[in-house]
């Protein structure tokens, strides 16, 4: 819950976080996942294409962000959002902790149809959005070492 100016801060270096792997991400264009649940599964997470996506927006190519990741767009802005100042943000009936709670739910849905929809019939998916067939970590780590 998002009550305090520390749990604003915390939020805060979250999103800097994240916008640094993005921006990582545009330079670099890494051909491999880090995320331990693909990694794990070979099913990606809620968050799968995210980082991607927002690497996209940086770079100045919104459909390739919505291709990577649909909900790119709406999350840089929220991120963004977390930047106004912590006087607006904490004061008494702003809600962003039910906005924020309402995020995750809605991400957590669609992930869970994306990973349905990949398991159905990946070749539908993939007319629409991102395939995921990158390799791991570990094996795009092995692809590297030995060229």
């Amino acid at each position: 819950m998002l009550r305090t100016a520390e749990d604003l801060r915390i939020l805060r270096g979250l999103a800097l976080f994240v916008f640094a792997l993005a921006f990582i991400s545009a330079i670099f264009e890494p051909r491999f996942s880090f995320c331990m649940f693909y990694n794990l599964t070979g099913l990606p997470c809620p968050g799968c294409g995210f980082t991607r996506s927002l690497a996209a927006l940086l770079l100045l190519d919104p459909a390739r962000s919505v291709y990577l990741h649909p909900f790119g767009v709406p999350g840089f802005f929220a991120l963004l959002l977390l930047f106004l100042p912590a006087s607006w943000l904490l004061r008494p009936g702003m809600h962003l902790s039910r906005l924020l709670l309402g995020g995750a739910i809605v991400l957590i849905g669609f992930g869970t149809v994306r990973a349905a929809l990949l398991l159905i019939d990946r070749s539908f998916y993939s007319q629409y959005f991102y395939p995921f067939e990158d390799p791991g970590l570990f094996s795009g780590l092995q692809l590297l070492l030995s060229q």
